[in-house]
């Protein structure tokens, strides 16, 4: 399946990765964990990137941006 990457407005604000995800449905959601799943892969889900210093920061292979959910 194809993931939805993050288009530059939205990815130059998100850690770095090997995948940078901006999934614009419930169904591009499902996708991208589905595929997560397949690869036994972490997904960092990444909203306005506030807080993110709290706590333990998972080491993913994928960062998944809600930027384009609220639309």
């Amino acid at each position: 399946a194809d993931l939805p990457e993050a288009p530059p407005e939205i990815g130059d604000a998100l850690p770095e990765a090997r995948f940078r995800l901006a999934p614009g449905s419930v169904e591009e959601v499902a996708a991208a964990f589905d595929a997560a799943s397949e690869r036994r892969s972490a997904v960092l889900v990444w909203g306005a990137g506030t807080h993110q210093g709290i706590g333990h920061r998972v080491d993913a292979e994928a960062v998944l941006s809600t930027a384009r959910l609220d639309r």
